[in-house]
C-alpha cells in the first residue's frame, strides 16, 4: 500500500485516471445521453400518446417548462453546500428516475405534465453540479 494523496494533488495525468475522475464522467455521459435522448425524442413520445390531437399542446408544454428549473437555482444550491458532490449526483438520480417512472407508468398527457417538471428539474441540476 501507499499513502493516499488527493486527488488535486496529483499530477494531470493521474488525475485523468483516477476512480473519481472516471466515475464523474461516466456518471455524466449516461445522464446527459438521456438527458438528450428525452429531448430528442419528446415529440414523437408524445405524439405516440396522442398529442398531435391537441395541437402539440403538451409538446409546447414540454419546452415551456425546461427553462422554468432556474428558480430552482437556490435549491441546487442548498443542496450542493449541504450535501456535496454527493447530495447533488444522488439528486440528479433520484429526479431521472422519478421523471421515467412518471414517463413509462402514464399514457395521460396531463400526469406526463409533472414528468415535464421533474424533467427540468433533473436537466437543472445536472447542467448545474
Amino acid at each position: 500500500g501507499g499513502t493516499y494523496v488527493v486527488v488535486s494533488n496529483r499530477n494531470f495525468a493521474d488525475q485523468l485516471k483516477s476512480g473519481q475522475f472516471i466515475t464523474l464522467v461516466l456518471f455524466l455521459a449516461v445522464h446527459h445521453a438521456r438527458s438528450n435522448f428525452v429531448a430528442i425524442t419528446a415529440r414523437n413520445f408524445l405524439s405516440f400518446l396522442g398529442d398531435d390531437d391537441t395541437g402539440n399542446k403538451y409538446l409546447f408544454l414540454f419546452q415551456l417548462l425546461n427553462p422554468v428549473s432556474i428558480f430552482a437555482l437556490p435549491l441546487y444550491d442548498f443542496i450542493g453546500r449541504k450535501g456535496g458532490f454527493y447530495a447533488s449526483f444522488q439528486t440528479i438520480n433520484i429526479l431521472g428516475i422519478c421523471h421515467g417512472i412518471i414517463q413509462v407508468s402514464s399514457n395521460n398527457l396531463n400526469v406526463q405534465v409533472f414528468g415535464f417538471i421533474m424533467y427540468s428539474m433533473y436537466r437543472g441540476i445536472l447542467y448545474g453540479t
